[in-house]
């Protein structure tokens, strides 16, 4: 809390570009790029699920490519702490109004109970946009409730099959974590988990255990990212955003 009594955040100033920007210049990502993108946030949200929580807002704009290839994931104003599990269903594990329209699944979408499942969905949108280049809208048939994504593009049968799992409808029907849905696609290793970073604040569990996962390098194909901001101080301050437990 600073002399004028407001609270705030300081977070690590990341040079580079997200990925909402990157589809907007390029277009669609080639499949190996955005299964390495599928890796490597897996490989997070492993570690953010071990620690009780779930991001809740996952999508193109909250993954950032630095300028030297590691991934990071962004805006974790909206985590919520949860007790996992078929049995916590209780009125503070219940979700309130924080999520991205086409991308939250329909149990966040409703104000019930969130799980890593809601994760996995997300991110398995933000995969299928970044292969395909549509938003969420195009991609999804209101009149049939499902995921018409692959008549847009064709994939490996491992990926689209992985993906079309974490889409599921229903919570209990997608993977149980992101270790299982990373084993699936790469059944005989082990990616490397890339940086996260989550907000400074006394209340992070992540923060005070400190052991956050290792960087992954990104492929070399990605453009080069603009140097402009070089200059520019690491950290920033922002301001707090209040969650609802």
């Amino acid at each position: 809390m600073g002399n004028n009594q407001y609270f705030y955040l300081v977070q690590e100033y990341i040079e580079g570009e997200d990925f909402e920007q990157i589809l907007k210049r390029e277009g669609k990502l080639p499949e190996s790029t955005v299964k390495h993108i599928l890796v490597s946030m897996l490989g997070v949200l492993e570690f953010v699920h071990e620690e009780g929580t779930i991001h809740r807002d996952i999508k193109p704009s909250n993954i950032m490519n630095r300028t030297d290839g590691r991934l990071y994931l962004l805006d974790f104003g909206a985590v919520k702490e949860v007790a996992v599990g078929a049995g916590a269903a209780k009125s503070s594990q219940r979700s309130t109004g924080i999520y991205s329209p086409g991308y939250a699944p329909p149990e966040q979408m409703r104000g019930a109970q969130v799980f890593p499942a809601t994760d996995l969905y997300a991110l398995a949108v933000t995969c299928i946009v970044l292969l395909t280049g549509e938003s969420p809208e195009d991609l999804f048939d209101g009149y049939s409730n499902s995921w018409q994504w692959r008549k847009f593009v064709r994939v490996d049968d491992c990926l689209g099959k992985v993906l079309d799992h974490m889409l599921e409808t229903t919570p209990g029907d997608r993977p149980k974590s992101a270790k299982e849905t990373l084993q699936a696609l790469e059944p005989q290793t082990q990616p490397s988990k890339p940086a996260v970073t989550p907000p400074v604040s006394q209340n992070t569990k992540m923060q005070a255990k400190n052991r956050l996962p290792s960087p992954a390098k990104f492929p070399a194909k990605l453009p080069p990212q603009n140097q402009s901001n070089k200059n520019q101080p690491r950290f920033r301050a922002l301001p707090l955003r209040r969650v609802d437990r």
